[in-house]
């Protein structure tokens, strides 16, 4: 038993170790790096449903739809316009209560590639949200959720595009969150209060020929693991999911 408390201790103290020196390359990379273009959020590729479209005939999926959207009900959001415009849903500071790696505040994380995605209107047609199917390749946190390598699961972001019957398109978002794009590789931060329910997007990144690339614009917060080598990003988001305290920001 005491060989086994003194194996832990070690793996424990190396793991600090590598976080440090991790987080420590990636400030100095941070402070090195010339001011890139960060890119901006295309709110022209996200998923798109029309103001019109009637719910699934089939009483199964007609149930699971009103459920899920019955979750994103909101006071008039959504509006019948006769002009294109954006619309901003919440206020801009939802990224303060969260670090840039939220892995105590997620139940899922997962890495995989989006397959398919979908805009929704809420249950009362004010609310609008996007859903996407996510295949999975890796679970690096499964909070009793039992998700499986190559599992499909459904994961979802208030926000959307809705096409109006005037044939206008209005975008609705909250300022600074992005929507995964079909066909791209993420790691995503997930959270789910309900197992019949979708899983929500705390927040993410997308792997790009082994670099990483933050979903989210908000402030400089996500940017301090723009275009850092992805192995290196993976070992710091294991570090922080064994302890959280060792990345608070």
């Amino acid at each position: 038993m005491l060989h086994y408390r003194k194996s832990g201790l070690v793996a424990l103290t190396i793991l600090a170790i590598l976080v440090a020196t991790v987080m420590a390359q990636l400030k100095s990379n941070e402070n090195s790096r010339p001011q890139q273009n960060r890119g901006q959020i295309d709110e022209e590729q996200w998923p798109l449903t029309d103001f019109e479209t009637p719910l699934p005939a089939d009483p199964v999926k007609r149930a699971k739809r009103l459920k899920r959207n019955k979750k994103f009900d909101k006071p008039k959001v959504v509006v019948e316009a006769n002009a294109d415009y954006n619309q901003s849903i919440t206020n801009d500071h939802w990224y303060l209560s969260i670090p840039a790696l939220p892995t105590a505040q997620s139940n899922l994380i997962v890495i995989g590639h989006t397959t398919g995605s979908q805009a929704y209107l809420s249950d009362n047609k004010n609310g609008i949200y996007s859903e996407f199917e996510f295949q999975v390749e890796r679970v690096l946190k499964d909070g009793n959720q039992a998700i499986a390598i190559g599992n499909t699961i459904d994961i979802v972001r208030e926000g959307g595009r809705v096409k109006q019957s005037s044939g206008h398109i209005t975008r609705y978002s909250i300022n600074g969150q992005n929507m995964p794009r079909v066909g791209n590789r993420y790691l995503l931060f997930l959270t789910c209060a309900d197992p019949e329910q979708a899983f929500d997007i705390i927040t993410g990144y997308e792997l790009r020929a082994g670099k990483v690339f933050p979903l989210d614009k908000a402030g400089d917060k996500f940017d301090l693991y723009y275009g850092v080598d992805e192995i290196d990003f993976f070992n710091t988001v294991q570090a922080a999911i064994l302890n959280p305290q060792m990345i608070s920001q």
